[in-house]
């Protein structure tokens, strides 16, 4: 009779045991789904909210991600679900400057920065060989260039791709032209090449000139390095963090 007992308990215990692994799995695989279909839960008032979907793609590995002042893991590429609502991004990369955001995520909807570069907070300038002299003066200028990203074009104050205004100045701009990625715009501002994004934030100093006179300048090595002519000098600095 004790023996029969014993086996009955055992066996209860058993089945309990076996009946709780089962309702953890399934609560998990349900939780998976249910945040993989952008859901989540407002602990303040207990209310399902639909999410969106930020995803931010770096050509450079970031060494530091904050989103709206909370740090998240820097990796090359990030996929977080968030809430609907204003968000300020900010990417870093020591000795390079910020790349920076305002994102406004909505319920259901991709929030995707893609090809995000890091450029140098100080290019370090020194000359070109003959042989990389050689190179750019036979090299077309590609300003104001039309590329599978859209048309370019500038009235000396403004630059525009296609029908939409990128930017506005104050001062005049000359030497419009695409960045290598074609997800950036660079520019020559008195006696400053700069480069801004393809809506016209982070604008970032590439490099300064000396007399800004007969200046020409392209991109090499996947737009690492600037080589640039001034006033019949010629110069290079490496631009981009890698």
């Amino acid at each position: 009779m004790e023996r029969a007992y014993t086996r009955t308990y055992r066996f209860k215990k058993i089945i309990l045991a076996q009946s709780l692994a089962f309702l953890i799995v399934v609560l998990a695989a349900g939780s998976l789904i249910f945040y993989a279909q952008g859901y989540s839960i407002n602990f303040k008032n207990f209310k399902i909210i639909k999410n969106g979907l930020m995803v931010l793609n770096c050509i450079d590995k970031p060494d530091k991600i904050e989103v709206s002042g909370k740090e998240i893991e820097a990796k090359s590429t990030i996929v977080k679900t968030l809430q609907r609502g204003e968000y300020y991004i900010v990417a870093s990369k020591k000795g390079c400057e910020n790349w920076e955001r305002n994102a406004k995520i909505e319920p259901e909807i991709l929030s995707e920065f893609s090809e995000i570069v890091f450029f140098v907070s100080k290019a370090q300038i020194s000359s070109m060989t003959q042989d990389e002299i050689n190179w750019m003066n036979s090299t077309p200028d590609s300003t104001l260039a039309e590329s599978p990203k859209g048309k370019l074009s500038s009235n000396g104050y403004e630059i525009w791709l296609n029908e939409r205004l990128v930017t506005r100045f104050s001062s005049k701009i000359t030497q419009v032209k695409w960045y290598s990625n074609e997800k950036y715009i660079t520019y020559l501002s008195d006696k400053e090449i700069r480069i801004i994004d393809r809506d016209g934030l982070n604008d970032t100093l590439l490099v300064t000139l000396d007399e800004a006179v007969n200046v020409k300048y392209l991109f090499r090595y996947q737009g690492k390095v600037i080589y640039f002519r001034d006033n019949d000098k010629y110069y290079k600095a490496k631009v981009r963090c890698d």
